[in-house]
């Protein structure tokens, strides 16, 4: 599976659906997590996202401001997670060929800081989740994920920083990102308890001043069986014992 990390900062304007089609066409992802969606409930998801990404999970906060979603191939078996939390975060759950399932979320740090809350929810609903995958715009731009450590006189305060930091280490997440994704920082991360499943990192060219962060998910999700669909063969039919029986019973 691949999975695309996205700031639209909108997708309200027609320029900028096609803005994030191009991304799909281009990136192939499986998964987008998406904040800065900027919708709200009279915007259908019909309007806004391709025929493969017609049930995404959204949390919308109004018209024109914040909003998040997680958007997953129609095909793959997903369950919506709810957290309670005030915070503009989603999680679902999908299903998984011959493995645990994978649990991923999407988060915007915008006023509330109560990602603490929303990631308790998810590692408290088993006692061995090995696979959580998060993603999203964190708005700390003073963290060296190198190093877990906060830079020197940091945005927003350390305490807020270093409790990003505590946060992730509680909960074994690793941040996997170390490339900027807006300026000189690394704003859009990619956390997860399972390094291992997280491989080829890169960071593109997104749809707003943010750089979008694509990456491979080594596990292979379980699909949605079609129902076969009858076809009639209607050139290979005996159209003369048709015809015959037809006349027959007139």
């Amino acid at each position: 599976m691949k999975v695309m990390v996205v700031n639209c900062r909108s997708l309200i304007s027609d320029k900028k659906k096609v803005e994030l089609q191009n991304l799909i066409e281009t990136h192939k992802p499986d998964i987008i997590l998406g904040t800065e969606s900027h919708l709200d409930n009279t915007i259908a998801s019909s309007e806004v996202f391709p025929d493969q990404f017609q049930n995404p999970y959204r949390k919308d906060r109004k018209l024109g401001e914040g909003g998040v979603f997680i958007a997953v191939d129609n095909n793959y078996i997903t369950t919506e997670i709810l957290t309670g939390s005030d915070c503009e975060t989603a999680w679902c759950k999908i299903n998984t060929q011959g493995r645990q399932p994978l649990y991923i979320g999407t988060f915007y740090r915008q006023l509330c800081s109560d990602i603490e809350k929303s990631i308790n929810c998810i590692m408290n609903t088993s006692q061995n989740l090995p696979n959580v995958i998060l993603g999203g715009d964190f708005n700390l731009p003073h963290i060296n994920w190198q190093t877990n450590t906060v830079n020197t006189n940091p945005q927003y305060g350390k305490a807020l920083n270093e409790k990003l930091i505590e946060i992730s280490n509680n909960n074994d997440m690793n941040q996997m990102v170390n490339e900027p994704t807006r300026g000189q920082n690394i704003l859009d991360l990619l956390m997860t308890t399972n390094p291992g499943l997280v491989t080829n990192i890169e960071v593109h060219p997104g749809m707003s001043d943010h750089q979008v962060v694509i990456a491979n998910i080594d596990m292979k999700a379980k699909t949605s069986k079609k129902k076969p669909r009858l076809v009639h063969l209607f050139k290979k039919g005996d159209m003369n014992g048709l015809k015959e029986n037809i006349r027959d019973n007139l």
